[in-house]
């Protein structure tokens, strides 16, 4: 080793931050990793922060910083990156059991409405779907969700006549009237509809899945 380099700071204490970021970025010495945390806290440039955050990617750290960093750009990437760890859609997203345990102590009500949206498993979305309050939300899940169980759920949770009439006939198809004009008739609970979902080579369970929330939100809604 070159007395130079001996004596030569390390490139992420450089007082130019283009420098101090790439450092951060990059390289791998086990003192820079140690500092990481303290990097994406205290740095004095936004960039520099933001780097270090998503570096380390740890869910406590990024959502402390969506609240307390002074840099809103830097408060905006803390957001969107903890919401992606704890969907699960980040690489570095924590386990399942650990990410419904992070959703348990969310209290943001678009955060909650995210992660019944885009997390990929049914689980984590049906969790958080049973906190979503938006009816609007709520209704477009049943036919929305690709989980059969999440789907079911959401019918649960309506109450309101008219939008129990919405989820039994959403899939209605009005290029075929005799499906159309039937009252309270859902196409997928047709038997003369279930034939052409199944001649495109669309899986049984498809079908059956659509009949259950169909025949559960038909049901509902006929008269006693």
């Amino acid at each position: 080793m070159s007395l130079a380099r001996f004596f030569s700071k390390p490139r992420w204490l450089s007082k130019d931050a283009t420098v101090r970021r790439d450092a951060v970025a990059t390289e791998k010495a086990a003192e820079l990793v140690s500092q990481l945390a303290r990097f994406a806290r205290e740095d004095d440039d936004a960039g520099v922060r933001i780097t270090a955050l998503k570096r380390l990617a740890e869910p406590g750290l990024a959502q402390a910083m969506a609240q307390d960093d002074r840099d809103e750009g830097v408060r905006n990437a803390a957001r969107t990156l903890f919401t992606e760890l704890l969907a699960g859609t980040h690489a570095s997203a924590p386990a399942l059991a650990d990410r419904l345990r992070l959703l348990r102590a969310q209290d943001d009500a678009r955060l909650i409405e995210q992660i019944a949206v885009t997390a990929p498993e049914p689980e984590l979305r049906l969790a958080a779907l049973q906190r979503v309050e938006r009816p609007a939300l709520i209704l477009e899940r049943v036919t929305a969700d690709s989980d059969a169980a999440v789907r079911l759920a959401a019918l649960d949770r309506i109450d309101d006549e008219t939008q129990l009439h919405a989820s039994a006939n959403v899939r209605a198809r009005p290029t075929r009237p005799s499906a159309a004009l039937r009252p309270n008739a859902c196409t997928p609970c047709a038997s003369d509809a279930v034939t052409p979902l199944r001649s495109r080579s669309a899986p049984a369970s498809f079908a059956s899945n659509s009949n259950a929330c169909c025949a559960k939100a038909t049901a509902r809604i006929r008269p006693r």
